[in-house]
């Protein structure tokens, strides 16, 4: 029956001699079917988790490789299909599979699939006995603060200690739920649903609703420490108290009831209880208590705090309203932790349990997933609370064994209770678990929009008919249209999905019609046609050649997704919509989490560990993330793993690893642990049925009103949930804007999703062809500039291969390159395959687009839809086995050679590493357009949305291309300017707006602009309103926002600083340098002869007196003030140009009135440009160029300057010997002529000579 092959026993994968039908075998060891054929790896049964056999655990978790045939006591077999080996050295052996060929069997009586599944379910998971020991009290990384765990960690634990169910309680939050089933049943044990709930007794109650008297929370005080070591006693504020009063208490998802009220209730503690935590109260948990299992909690339960307040009455009150509430469905905590407090708890409670005839309940209250992880535990808390180790270890000093224990740790630590308690609290942990049995998800049916899926698909289908009239109908294409609509409506009907395409239409639709620009698409929804009839796409796929299988196949789970933009500034406009559609209780944003990266993770340990490391470990941590940052610059912002930083990396990084040895491993464990939690960017779920508050928890985000899931993105799609992306883009304000203003000035309305003709604009294609990029989307960086000249696009077909060639990936690859060649005749076109031409002739023979790979399997090999879709998205994932599997299933089909096919699918992996959405490229094909026609025919209005929509940075670069245009850009006008930039198409300018000074806020300019327009000083002085106060004004009066009042700026600023100073009304005889004895009183600064001052005369008698003292003071009261004259502004001397220059570039980073270029002669300043611009993009050499010195940093023993010319900005490398000749004049603000030189390897500095 079985022949032996080989055998993979190694020093390091020790062997285990077994007699397997008549063979004696040295497992692992790899045996074949003679009967059938098949191969199978034999391996000694045990334990997946701690058997160090790569092959055997790799088995266990790959996916159906989970499904075994039992070969005898102690032994199984996984069955390989397709088997591929690969020697990993040191005894390793990797297995790659696809699946199973053949049920092992004997040859007379094979037994057929299901029947294995059923005897192997019986042998891989035999009956639990009743008893033992779960934990249910335990915490995740979902806990804030204090949680650690991950889940795969508690559970690989779990099963390590044979336990049978695990139960989570995270603090205050349901986050972690659907993470818990997911490991649970990956490791075929029982998930209890629960949450550890802040307890309080008015979820309501804040600070400043505390009664004066309220002997809870006021009048209380607390001992601190002062420098000397001297103690005092301080009072606590009554808000800090009401914080921190609330207790713990455990709560259990009996049913699915039971799970769907204790997430109502976290909901509601968010919403209505948060006040320094998520808070429930009495009612609360009256409300939601049907389907729910309590127990009292820890130390901090509400039970315990009044046994350690020594007050059993309340203790027995508290209990007893619990007992109301869960009535059968209360459990009395014990834990077995040895701390004093809980050793009396422990004991009390037992009382208690006996007095009211409740149940006891052993937990542990774990935090982390073993006793080895107690320090990575403390500095993981560290890191949560931004303090270091040191400081922070004392706050779990006595908990070093919350962790996940096994049975026999709980029966030793609670048998001082005697031996009848300790049974009764451990059987009652499986006790408990076998009555919780709700589950999260299951088959849910896609979304409906009018709630009849019927009339769902009739309300789509009009829909398209209304909207048939968009689509450029000819007797020669009119049949394809109404083929591809069948095809299309037929899927989705099929499918269930009218309803998810219509709830789009319905938000898209009415942003529409409500002036709101939607973007032209994104993704691949491009390539639907019922999208584009239904106005959620501006692509008409047809026309463009877009493929509907990119988005959605017959074969593809889950739902398909429109991802779709808005302006960034209305995206508030179409949550309101959504809301107000479908009920604010069926709307919410979904959550997100935020895990340590490898940057992170570092500086966190660095903070952390602070006490731990050298002084130098910071300069080197430096290095070490500038090498990370290196590394991660290829991945789109995605960042690597740890292990891929490593396998990469690692000979760079070892040498740091070495010298922080406790650090690097510090971080190995806390890399992509959950650190915070946010908002997800664009996710938003939608029920059209019940409330969401029934479907899935809440929470609330800081300081704003509305919720978000509690879940991340996955978990909720894995629900069953539906969610929808609003995403937003700002180029899209930008276009908006223009579109805006255009109508405002001109009285013209431009609908860009109406152009036909527009695209054929020979004025828009000559501007990108000239390289003006700048505020084009996708193509105004360098790259895009350059590529914009040498390609020279002249249709939207070719600015969209331009948008998908012009990306790092393609370009280092060689792949744009390759592109340029052949289209401008300098290398041959070929195919691979002459059937291929018609799919890639319109990129030359290069795979530029993934529907092309697509289409390549389906023409050579046969592939269906799906089987296209499943080898894209492989190839796109970049998973080495998974595309080696894929090609060899490849080489199988395809009707080739086999050396040609070979060579084919390496081409194919290769380019799909950089391969593009063709609907995506041609959706932002479509915005490029839009904004370079905007830009080309409403110049003066699209600088202004520009500049009001992108950030600071960029706007030194839109200053100079509106002068390229010819329009003037000047500083904020007192009269002419208001918040953001403006036009002024009198003087054809771009006017920048008042809050552009940093120091003056938008109520600022409210009231400034409540008094426009001012005549005069006076004028502005009597009316500007209480918030433009003398700070304000003197800022406004620096920029010049005064200069159309007061012609001498700087005059003006005199006389504003003398009033602050209060020079204006300094009396003429006060003198610093002068001191005068005031008969003993202190020094008097005044120049009169006091001396001098006549007598005074009494008034009746006409007799002189004894003359006065001096006063005390030089104030306005003196007896001798005299005013000084009025300050005339006009004998001041006025700035200079270079004066106003050098205030514009400090205080709004550019030059706006004249430049330092202005002082350069016509003909350098032009030849300097020409050379800029080569340096920037054209070849190899030396070019001299003048600039303005923007930026010079060291690092190491060289340096990097960027000089901003008239044309591009230049960066360049500063070599040593030039660096530590030029370093100290090369100043930001500088002008210069430089000398750079262009290789291969970019820009560096020669000479440098300021001007």
């Amino acid at each position: 029956m079985l022949r032996f092959i080989t055998s993979y026993a190694s020093e390091r994968l020790p062997g285990d001699e077994r007699r397997v039908d008549g063979l004696t075998l040295h497992l692992p060891a790899l045996v074949e079917h003679e009967g059938d054929g098949t191969r199978w790896l034999v391996v000694p049964a045990g334990d997946p988790t701690t058997t160090p056999l790569t092959v055997w655990s790799k088995a266990l978790k790959g996916g159906a490789a989970g499904i075994m045939g039992a070969l005898g006591d102690g032994i199984f077999a996984v069955p390989l299909h397709r088997l591929t080996e690969q020697d990993l050295g040191d005894g390793t052996i990797a297995f790659a599979y696809g699946g199973y060929s053949a049920i092992f069997g004997d040859d007379e009586d094979i037994p057929t699939y299901h029947e294995v599944l059923d005897q192997l379910e019986a042998k891989l998971n035999p009956p639990r006995a009743a008893a033992g020991f779960v934990h249910l009290h335990s915490h995740s990384e979902y806990s804030p603060l204090d949680g650690l765990s991950r889940m795969d960690e508690i559970t690989r634990e779990v099963v390590r200690h044979g336990q049978s169910a695990i139960g989570i309680t995270d603090h205050g939050t349901c986050a972690g739920h659907p993470a818990l089933q997911r490991a649970a049943d990956a490791a075929g044990i029982k998930p209890v649903f629960g949450i550890e709930a802040n307890l309080t007794d008015d979820r309501l109650m804040r600070g400043e609703t505390i009664p004066d008297d309220d002997p809870r929370f006021c009048g209380h005080t607390k001992t601190i420490r002062n420098e000397e070591g001297e103690e005092k006693e301080v009072p606590i504020p009554p808000s800090r108290m009401l914080q921190n009063y609330y207790w713990h208490l455990c709560l259990f998802a009996e049913n699915e009831t039971g799970l769907r009220n204790i997430w109502a209730a976290s909901t509601e503690s968010f919403r209505d209880g948060f006040y320094g935590r998520a808070r429930m109260d009495w009612d609360t948990l009256q409300r939601h208590s049907q389907g729910v299992i309590a127990s009292t909690g820890c130390l901090r339960g509400p039970v315990a705090r009044a046994i350690l307040a020594d007050d059993m009455e309340l203790a027995r009150q508290r209990l007893t309203r619990l007992m109301d509430i869960y009535p059968d469905r209360l459990y009395v905590e014990l834990q077995p932790n040895a701390m004093d407090d809980q050793l009396l708890v422990n004991t009390a409670m037992v009382h208690l349990a006996r007095e009211f005839d409740l149940p006891l309940l052993a937990t542990v209250d774990s935090h982390f997933p073993t006793a080895d992880d107690a320090d990575t535990h403390d500095v993981w808390i560290a890191c949560q609370t931004q303090k270091d180790v040191q400081d922070e270890g004392d706050l779990f000093s006595e908990h070093l064994d919350l962790y996940i224990t096994g049975e026999d740790q709980v029966r030793a630590g609670l048998i001082y209770l005697g031996q009848d308690v300790a049974d009764e609290a451990i059987a009652n942990t499986t006790a408990l678990a076998d009555r919780c049995n709700a589950r999260i998800g299951g088959d849910t049916d896609p979304p409906s929009f009018t709630g009849d899926p019927v009339e769902d698909r009739q309300r789509l289908e009009s829909l398209c008919g209304a909207n048939w009239n968009r689509l450029p109908l000819t007797d020669k294409n009119r049949e394809t249209y109404a083929q591809r609509y069948a095809t299309e409506m037929s899927l989705l009907i099929e499918k269930g999905f009218c309803g998810y395409y219509l709830m789009v239409a319905d938000y898209v639709g009415w942003a529409k019609d409500n002036g709101i620009l939607v973007g032209p698409g994104r993704g691949s929804g491009g390539g639907s046609l019922v999208a584009y009839l239904a106005r959620i796409t501006s692509l008409d796929p047809i026309k463009h050649d877009l493929l509907f299988e990119r988005f959605l196949t017959r074969g593809r789970a889950g739902l398909p997704d429109f991802d779709v933009d808005f302006p960034a500034s209305k995206k508030a406009d179409i949550l309101g919509y959504l809301r107000q559609r479908w009920g604010a209780e069926h709307v919410v944003t979904i959550g997100s989490e935020g895990r340590l990266k490898n940057k992170a993770v570092l500086d966190n340990l660095l903070r952390a560990m602070k006490s731990r490391l050298p002084e130098r470990a910071e300069a080197d941590l430096k290095q070490v993330k500038e090498l990370i940052k290196a590394a991660e610059l290829g991945t789109a912002g995605l960042g690597m793993s740890w292990e891929d930083l490593w396998v990469e990396h690692g000979d760079r990084l070892q040498p740091y690893a070495d010298r922080y040895p406790e650090l690097f491993a510090m971080a190995e464990k806390l890399v992509g642990r959950l650190k915070s939690y946010g908002r997800h960017a664009a996710g938003v779920v939608i029920s059209t049925g019940a409330p969401l508050t029934s479907w899935l928890p809440m929470r609330a985000i800081d300081g704003e009103e509305q919720m978000v899931t509690q879940w991340a993105m996955d978990d909720v799609e894995a629900v069953g949930l539906v969610k929808f992306d609003i995403l937003t883009l700002r180029t899209l304000d930008t276009v908006q804007q223009c579109i805006d203003l255009a109508h405002e000035r001109r009285g013209v309305r431009i609908d860009p999703e109406a152009w036909t003709e527009e695209f054929d604009d020979p004025m828009i294609w000559e501007e990108l062809q000239a390289a003006h990029t700048l505020g084009v989307f996708q193509i105004e960086t360098s790259s895009g500039t350059d590529l914009c000249k040498r390609m020279q696009p002249r249709n939207i077909g070719e600015l969209a291969d331009m948008i998908t060639i012009v990306r790092p990936g393609p370009a280092n690859s060689g792949l744009t390159d390759l592109y340029l060649r052949r289209r401008a005749g300098e290398q041959a076109v070929t195919y691979p395959d002459e059937r291929l031409r018609r799919v890639l002739e319109p990129t030359y023979g290069a795979m530029i687009y993934q529907e092309q790979v697509m289409a390549v399997t389906r023409l050579l090999a046969g592939y269906d839809e799906s089987e296209a879709d499943t080898v894209r998205r492989i190839l796109g994932k970049k998973k080495v086995s998974a595309i080696q599997a894929a090609g060899q299933e490849f080489l199988s089909r395809v009707d080739m050679p086999h050396e040609q096919a070979e060579h084919l699918w390496n081409q194919m992996a290769e380019f799909s590493k950089y391969g593009f959405n063709k609907s995506h490229a041609y959706a932002y094909a479509f915005l490029g357009y839009w904004t370079a026609f905007l830009k080309v025919h409403y110049p003066l209005e699209f600088l202004v949305a520009a500049m009001s929509t992108v950030d600071n940075d960029k706007l030194p670069a839109f200053v100079k291309e509106a002068r390229r245009v010819g329009a003037a850009v000047l500083p904020p006008d007192i009269n002419a300017s208001g918040t953001g930039f403006s036009a002024d198409p009198a003087l054809y300018a771009v006017r920048y707006g008042l809050d552009s000074v940093k120091g003056v806020g938008a109520t600022a300019v409210a009231d400034l602009q409540a008094g426009q327009p001012y005549n005069h000083w006076d004028d502005f002085e009597a009316r500007k309103g209480p918030k433009a106060n003398a700070g304000v004004v003197a800022l406004l009066a620096r920029i010049g926002a005064f200069d159309s009042l007061v012609p001498n700026r700087r005059g003006l600023e005199t006389k504003l600083l003398a009033r602050k100073s209060g020079l204006d009304a300094r009396c003429v005889h006060k003198d610093e340098s002068l001191a005068q004895d005031n008969l003993g009183a202190p020094l008097l600064p005044c120049s009169f002869d006091w001396a001098t001052e006549p007598a005074p005369v009494n008034k009746r008698t006409g007799k002189k007196l004894k003359p006065k003292a001096p006063p005390k003071r030089c104030t306005k009261a003196c007896r001798q003030y005299t005013a000084p004259p009025p300050l005339q502004i006009d004998d001041v001397t006025g700035y200079t140009d270079e004066d106003i220059r050098q205030i514009e570039f400090e205080m709004l980073g550019t030059y706006l009135t004249t430049t330092p270029f202005d002082r350069l002669e016509t003909t350098p300043r032009e030849r300097c440009l020409e050379q800029a611009n080569a340096a920037d993009t054209g070849p190899t050499g030396i070019y001299v160029i003048a600039g303005i010195v923007t930026r010079a940093h060291p690092y190491k023993d060289m340096g990097f300057i960027d000089i901003e010319t008239e044309g591009p900005t230049i960066s360049a490398a500063v070599y040593r010997d030039t660096w530590a000749i030029e370093q100290p004049r090369l100043i930001p603000g500088t002008l210069c002529f430089a000398e750079i030189r262009k290789t291969d390897r970019g820009l560096s500095l020669l000479t440098y000579q300021p001007v």
